[in-house]
């Protein structure tokens, strides 16, 4: 009889290791899929952010180039865009400048938590 309650008490023993090695795991596992919501949260965003630099970039392409910087408000988000355009002064091989170059900039500005964060677009353009 005494064997009996030892092997009982093992079997505790056994069960509560077991349990507390399966809470460790789920422990671990709920952490990874946290910080992969996260990190998938923040690509989305930043997927954003360049999808609509490049709205920008498309939007002041279409419009007469002013050489100067532009501000936009901060959209829903919190991110604010800036408009740069500046004139080229590129030549060709035979020493001949290349007049109406542009080099038009959009550059976003946000933050991620309370670290500013920048993201930028560029694309040269001719326009006579």
């Amino acid at each position: 009889m005494r064997t009996r309650s030892r092997s009982h008490g093992y079997l505790l023993m056994e069960v509560m290791l077991a349990v507390g090695i399966f809470a460790m795991a789920g422990v671990g596992l709920i952490s990874g899929l946290n910080e992969l919501s996260k990190t998938y949260v923040q690509s989305r965003r930043i997927n954003e952010i360049r999808t609509n630099l490049e709205s920008q970039l498309n939007n002041a392409r279409i419009m007469p180039l002013v050489v100067g910087k532009q501000s936009l408000k901060p959209d829903a988000d919190g991110v604010a865009y800036e408009t740069e355009v500046a004139l080229l002064e590129l030549t060709n091989d035979d020493k001949v400048v290349l007049a109406n170059l542009y080099r038009l900039t959009v550059t976003a500005h946000w933050s991620e938590g309370n670290v500013p964060q920048d993201e930028k677009a560029e694309v040269y353009i001719y326009q006579p």
